[in-house]
């Protein structure tokens, strides 16, 4: 469980994110991301901890608001998903997860992800970029979740039900140095979950392509198919 905590520290560069995405069964959709610093603080040592919620309604709609809380007042746990930022927080085990989040202007939830799948990272998950290996950019995945609760917007609170997911990123390169363009996809059938997160690296690190791949049993949540080597660059 450990993996899924904070894996950085406050040093210039690094940065992670605890990510959550749900579609429900009422066409409504949300996004959600706990960082412990926005873009501009990666270049700057200490914690700027934030966190974004991104809402769509049934109707096709999007709302996406922002949270900031101090360092004094957040809390990232080394040994486990378990993250505070004021009032707002998420925590869980790859089994379960629980999210709320109150702080943004007009929108909250409270949400209770079930894994319905093994978690998942590609060997050390590590993607070593540079002459010297000198960068990295990190991640893991809980691919298929039951997600319950509610999202509030508009003035109400909404009762959902859905399928989603969540992963765990971790880096000392900024996403859009490190790579030129990135396909992220899950597929949900009745006999399998399909998995993908395709790299291809910038420029700078010659294009190079970094498939991350499963194929899982919808039924047992058992990883099935792998890909097991992730390519370094030079």
């Amino acid at each position: 469980m450990w993996e899924d905590g904070i894996r950085n520290d406050d040093e210039p560069g690094k940065n992670e994110v605890w990510y959550f995405d749900a579609n429900f069964d009422d066409g409504s959709k949300v996004i959600i991301g706990f960082r412990p610093c926005t873009a501009s603080g990666m270049r700057e040592k200490g914690f700027s901890p934030n966190l974004n919620l991104d809402i769509t309604r049934p109707d096709g709609t999007t709302t996406q608001e922002f949270a900031f809380a101090t360092p004094e007042d957040s809390y990232m746990s080394k040994e486990k998903c378990d993250v505070h930022y004021g009032k707002d927080w998420c925590t869980g085990d790859f089994k379960d997860y629980d999210i709320h989040i109150e702080s943004t202007d007009t929108l909250g939830c409270d949400l209770h992800y079930h894994a319905l799948t093994k978690p998942f990272r590609q060997e050390t998950s590590e993607i070593a970029l540079g002459d010297n290996d000198e960068y990295y950019y990190t991640g893991l995945c809980v691919p298929k979740c039951e997600v319950t609760g509610t999202l509030t917007y508009d003035g109400k609170t909404v009762e959902v039900h859905g399928q989603g997911y969540h992963d765990h990123q971790w880096m000392n390169i900024s996403l859009f140095e490190a790579f030129h363009h990135w396909l992220l996809g899950r597929m949900y059938t009745d006999k399998y979950i399909i998995y993908i997160y395709d790299f291809v690296c910038s420029e700078r690190f010659e294009f190079t392509k970094v498939p991350f791949f499963i194929v899982a049993d919808n039924k047992t949540g058992e990883i099935l198919f792998e890909t097991k080597s992730i390519r370094q660059w030079g």
